[in-house]
């Protein structure tokens, strides 16, 4: 059987996907209770190995826990903070459980008005953006109403889904507004940080998201890390060099329109370096990485060799259209490790090729740039990719009865062309540069050879 090379993307900001439901409205416990159980057979019965990181005692003892502790009501958000934790046990970036950000319209709840960026490599959270400019760029965070970064960002990864803890961090940069509301929720909040060597200190009040975001430019959605557009590209001037920006892997047929005019200007500019940047990718549709290798790759390909798809009423109802599956069958396994032939191409580019990568840089981008390494198609700059070699994915999106939550599911398990069971790990780049810095160090690279 062939399967599907489709992986959707995860790596969205958090801010941009919006239930709907409407403001932050109350549940009873038998509807949370509900949602529960709801949410967990529903998992076990679309996952392919929901235990594979996790015991399955620990998980159920995690789900008991939330169980017992229900209140009579409670606000969506609470439950999503109560039970957000046993679907980040599973260990897997694809399943997880999105905090409800349409509270973000309710005027009468309050938020800590202070935008945020944290390092995946250190967990170090950087200030880039205070209401009022009361807290100066670049200061380092220290507390927060007592609370160390350290450990704000230790009770926050709880929350966050992924296989690796660099991933889960980088989560964090969009995901951290709503975790603060979760565990830190305050009227006021008094800041200790560090800028320019000093420390010091100042309170902020609590405000209405409109309200904060009217009186700062850099808050939450405006986060400047943000890519804008799916894909772009242009050519440095002076230099034969030319920069794709690749934020998204979406639409193969714009995507082969904008190909097909980007290597036309490249051939006729005879451009002779070409550097694609997917450090802000965080996945879509694989079958537009195989479109862009028909221009660049030197060799026959092949993204995936193997993958394991958990087969169910509930997955193939959740798909949402028909499957040419027996549905008794528990499980449908494909393995081909046939390459996918390079077809007649007159734009393909003979340059020299550069892929600058991150933590970011996840599901079919990870695909895209552990077969662009392996079948030695260009050098690799940057940080080890978010994406695995051996991963869950395809995910589909589940919503819960009551709540309304959405919980996004893996249903298959992929394994990279020629990725061994026994070293599990991201692409690895030629060069092991921090992301920031990746691109000056790919120019200079081209410079010297």
């Amino acid at each position: 059987m062939k399967y599907s090379r489709v992986i959707l993307p995860i790596c969205l900001s958090a801010f941009a996907f919006l239930l709907s439901s409407a403001q932050n409205r109350m549940i009873t416990r038998d509807q949370a209770l509900a949602d529960i159980d709801s949410l967990v057979y529903t998992i076990s019965e679309v996952h392919p190995n929901m235990y594979a990181s996790c015991k399955q005692i620990e998980f159920m003892e995690s789900v008991l826990k939330a169980k017992r502790n229900l209140p009579d009501s409670l606000s969506v958000a609470d439950f999503y903070g109560r039970i957000a934790t046993s679907v980040a046990m599973i260990g897997d970036a694809h399943t997880r459980l999105w905090f409800p950000y349409q509270i973000l319209k309710d005027s009468t709840l309050l938020w800590l008005p202070l935008s945020l960026d944290i390092d995946s490599n250190d967990s170090a959270m950087t200030v880039n953006g205070c209401v009022d400019g009361k807290i100066p760029i670049g200061a380092k965070l220290i507390s927060l109403n007592g609370h160390g970064y350290k450990e704000m960002i230790e009770n926050m990864l709880r929350y966050e889904s992924g296989e690796r803890a660099f991933y889960r961090l980088d989560r964090l940069k969009y995901d951290y507004p709503g975790l603060m509301k979760v565990l830190y929720q305050a009227p006021e909040y008094a800041i200790k940080y560090k800028y320019g060597g000093k420390i010091a200190e100042t309170t902020l009040k609590a405000m209405t998201y409109p309200d904060a975001k009217s009186r700062m430019s850099k808050l939450i959605t405006n986060n400047p890390k943000i890519p804008q557009g799916d894909y772009s590209f242009h050519i440095l001037d002076g230099k034969s060099i030319a920069v794709m920006d690749f934020n998204s892997f979406i639409n193969e047929e714009r995507f082969k329109s904008f190909a097909d005019s980007m290597f036309t200007i490249l051939k006729d500019k005879r451009i002779k370096n070409l550097i694609i940047d997917i450090r802000n990718n965080g996945g879509g549709n694989s079958s537009v990485g195989d479109t862009l290798f028909q221009y660049i790759s030197p060799v026959p390909y092949q993204q995936f060799g193997k993958a394991l798809f958990r087969v169910s009423p509930t997955s193939i109802r959740l798909m949402r259209h028909a499957w040419s599956i027996i549905p008794e069958e528990q499980y449908s396994f494909y393995d081909d490790e046939n390459l996918i032939p390079l077809h007649k191409n007159p734009l393909r580019y003979n340059g020299k090729v550069y892929l600058l990568i991150s933590h970011t840089t996840f599901s079919s981008a990870g695909s895209f740039s552990w077969a662009f390494k392996y079948f030695k198609m260009g050098t690799v700059v940057g940080e080890e990719s978010g994406g695995m070699n051996i991963c869950f994915g395809e995910m589909l999106s589940y919503e819960l009865p009551n709540s309304k939550l959405q919980c996004g599911i893996s249903c298959k398990r992929f394994t990279q062309y020629g990725a061994k069971e026994n070293d599990i790990h991201g692409t690895l780049p030629d060069y092991k540069v921090p992301q920031e810095k990746a691109l000056d160090y790919t120019l200079k690279l081209i410079e010297k050879k």
